[in-house]
């Protein structure tokens, strides 16, 4: 994992631990894309709004229909240091023992799949089983325990003010777990 410097610290030594974690059970899992410059993701972007152009569509269709395979420059999360591309950037990673790995493993790590098939109306990104989002581990593990993506979750911590309650739960192993909610 030789992406330590176009990763968040945090999000680095738990990446290199999940790498690590799986190739001891034999699976091979690397990093095909960390941090991205806004430069290089503008080239991203204008390469697939020139894709969705055609005769009958608007340059402002071709852009909000890009949109949802491509994040526009200035707000892909690559851009954070928080997330990564995963092996291939290919829907049938899905059918890969990494990606059966990941599915079982990922939150122990912190990771999450960001762009899950079942929840496309409300992230707005096409389905990216290639696609991880460093949360921290409590997190990742509320998320994948309820099966809700970033949004849903955000939504539920909205709920929980700074002078109110806070979002409390066990884990698998019977760990009270607590999640403060500062803004």
């Amino acid at each position: 994992c030789g992406y330590r410097n176009q990763m968040d610290k945090d999000a680095y030594i738990f990446a290199k631990a999940m790498l690590d974690a799986a190739h001891k059970d034999n699976v091979e899992l690397y990093i095909r894309s960390p941090y991205r410059s806004y430069s290089t993701q503008n080239v991203l972007f204008e390469n697939q709004v020139k894709r969705c152009l055609n005769g009958s569509v608007s340059r402002e269709q071709a852009e909000i229909t890009a949109s949802t395979v491509v994040a526009r420059p200035g707000t892909s999360e690559h851009h954070t240091g928080l997330a990564v591309d995963l092996n291939s950037v290919e829907t049938n990673f899905e059918d890969t023992e990494a990606f059966s790995w990941l599915k079982e493993h990922g939150e122990e790590y912190g990771f999450i799949m960001r762009y899950a098939e079942d929840k496309q109306d409300l992230t707005g990104v096409i389905y990216e089983p290639w696609h991880y989002r460093y949360v921290g581990v409590p997190h990742a593990y509320y998320m994948y325990k309820n099966g809700l993506c970033m949004e849903e979750y955000i939504e539920k911590l909205r709920s929980y003010t700074y002078e109110g309650g806070h979002l409390e739960f066990t884990d698998d192993l019977g760990g009270a777990r607590r999640e403060q909610t500062h803004d």
